[in-house]
């Protein structure tokens, strides 16, 4: 992907007379890649659910139907939990949480986020919180991960949240959150069971904890 500024780029707004929809054209873009990641970032920003699809026009608008479909509703941690042990692919329940939300798609649980304090002691401050759960299942509407990240950050700037962070496999891309505006930040030390802040009362060792991973952060 090539890098650009606002600087290289044009834009124009006006409002059609007969609809009066209003049309913004931005120009300049150098390749797809930066089209699709500025739309994205520009549609969140706006605060509107839009979703990345694949390249095939009748599968985008399929996708985007489903994924216009999905509804946020409050969960409880037990709720939550429950659907994290049946579906999540490395990674258990939490011991604990702030907020919980699901995606629901057609009256069905398709997704859940669980948002709690940092686990790494060191980044536990007022101010932060991290996504220690994202799952959803594999026939859930693509665009589900990052919905669930979008409201889960809607939620915490709302209670004056100024930072959210997360973590992902190193085998894992990021994408959901990229298309969220998350940062990569760093890799992330690993730890054997019996180790480090493992030991600590209330701590679950999981063994996902020994496989390098990636902190991702989100200033809000």
């Amino acid at each position: 992907m090539n890098y650009f500024s606002s600087e290289d780029m044009d834009c124009v707004c006006y409002i059609e007379e007969k609809t009066n929809n209003v049309v913004i054209k931005f120009f300049g873009m150098p390749n797809r890649e930066s089209a699709d990641l500025f739309t994205i970032y520009v549609m969140n920003r706006l605060g509107f659910d839009y979703f990345p699809l694949n390249e095939n026009m009748q599968s985008k608008e399929i996708h985007w139907y489903m994924a216009k479909q999905l509804k946020v509703i409050p969960l409880s941690l037990k709720e939550a939990n429950e659907f994290v042990t049946k579906y999540h692919r490395h990674n258990k329940k939490c011991v604990g949480h702030k907020f919980s939300i699901g995606a629901e798609y057609q009256g069905k649980l398709v997704g859940v986020v669980i948002v709690g304090r940092p686990v790494a002691r060191r980044l536990d401050e007022r101010f932060t919180l991290e996504i220690n759960r994202n799952c959803v299942l594999n026939d859930a509407p693509k665009g589900t991960c990052s919905f669930l990240y979008a409201k889960a950050i809607k939620v915490w700037q709302s209670m004056g949240g100024k930072k959210i962070i997360t973590y992902t496999l190193t085998t894992e891309s990021g994408s959901s959150l990229k298309a969220v505006n998350f940062n990569k930040e760093t890799k992330v030390q690993t730890f054997k069971k019996n180790t480090g802040w493992t030991t600590r009362k209330n701590r679950i060792w999981q063994r996902v904890q020994a496989i390098p991973r990636i902190r991702w952060s989100k200033e809000l």
